[in-house]
């Protein structure tokens, strides 16, 4: 009966030894793992991309190294500044171990993530898009000072030619319409430049092409008829019936208005 007692004591004890000898998932059997101890040293080459590369193997061999998930949160959080990465890897340590290294840590880096994750999410879209509109505001901007300056120069110029004959056009030519298709980089005319007044020093050195003639016209008097209009104004007769084909020579209007055509 001693002997049993004795035997039953035995075996307690080294159940209770069993129980504290390190189990095979212990943080430093994860530790003493290739791929784990590769990532370290990397880690410490500065080599962060290839320390990530490295515990995720650890991670492929042992799914449940909270040691290796922890390793990746801190690079993932304090060297690559990818919080949502870190607060995966963090969380997944602390529930491998909850009661033990690192539990404590990843609990604490977990809601700084969470802020900074939060920061990100929140702020970021909404600087770029500001900046983004600030971007298109100021080209948008630029091009409507263009185009008023562009305006403003065409309509000096039309205010400077003289309307009778056509008798300044050598001194002040026709401004060029914003939009239009002439181009200043063959033909060299300053006209075309954008933001630039016409001046004399603008005005072409060869002679100049009279332009159109003005239509002239005739108010019919009493006793007026075609023949005795078309002596006045030195025109023939077929040509003044041509430039009015609407008109009806026996019932000439007082008042009515005739197209006199060109001698």
């Amino acid at each position: 009966m001693l002997s049993c007692v004795r035997w039953i004591l035995l075996a307690g004890c080294c159940l209770v030894c069993a129980g504290c000898w390190p189990s095979a998932t212990a943080p430093l059997d994860e530790q003493k793992e290739s791929n784990f101890m590769a990532g370290k040293a990397r880690a410490q080459d500065r080599d962060y991309d290839g320390a990530i590369e490295a515990f995720e193997r650890a991670l492929e061999v042992n799914p449940h190294s909270a040691s290796a998930h922890f390793e990746l949160a801190v690079i993932h959080d304090q060297n690559k500044n990818d919080y949502a990465a870190a607060l995966y890897h963090y969380e997944k340590a602390r529930r491998l171990r909850p009661g033990e290294y690192p539990a404590d840590i990843a609990r604490d880096r977990v809601e700084v993530c969470k802020r900074e994750l939060a920061k990100t999410v929140n702020m970021t879209p909404t600087m770029e898009y500001m900046q983004r509109e600030l971007d298109r505001l100021m080209v948008e901007n630029q091009r409507l000072r263009q185009a008023v300056i562009e305006w403003q120069n065409y309509y000096h110029g039309r205010s400077s030619v003289m309307p009778a004959g056509g008798s300044n056009l050598a001194l002040n030519p026709p401004p060029v319409r914003p939009g239009s298709n002439f181009s200043a980089g063959a033909q060299g005319d300053p006209r075309s430049i954008p933001g630039r007044s016409l001046t004399l020093s603008d005005a072409p050195s060869g002679p100049s092409t009279p332009g159109p003639a003005s239509v002239r016209t005739h108010k019919i008097v009493s006793g007026d008829n075609p023949a005795k209009i078309a002596a006045k104004y030195g025109v023939k007769l077929s040509a003044l019936r041509a430039a009015n084909p609407g008109m009806d020579e026996r019932r000439l209007r007082v008042g009515q208005v005739l197209k006199i055509p060109a001698p």
